[in-house]
């Protein structure tokens, strides 16, 4: 959304599982990367925007939950790389 409108969406999203539950609430953008690798988890996360501390919106499957970052399709995690920047407001909402 933007100015109160939506201005892509919505798509479908994938979340954090029982124990690694997304948190709810209002972020900044910390930074972003079209290509990173999770040491974490020894994955790929492509088009990452994070925006509380390890968490990311990114691309990721949308049949099983995540560690706590929000997956997308391709083209809506490319859309939302490409959409916000650094100190940009990211909400999260159940």
């Amino acid at each position: 959304m933007e100015d109160g409108k939506t201005v892509y969406g919505p798509k479908p999203i994938e979340v954090g599982r029982p124990g690694y539950e997304t948190h709810v609430g209002v972020f900044d953008v910390d930074f972003k990367r079209e290509h990173f690798w999770s040491t974490m988890h020894n994955a790929p996360m492509e088009w990452a925007v994070f925006f509380d501390g390890d968490i990311a919106t990114h691309i990721g499957p949308l049949d099983s939950m995540s560690h706590g970052c929000i997956r997308m399709n391709p083209d809506a995690a490319e859309a939302t790389y490409h959409h916000l920047e650094p100190g940009d407001i990211v909400e999260v909402v159940e």
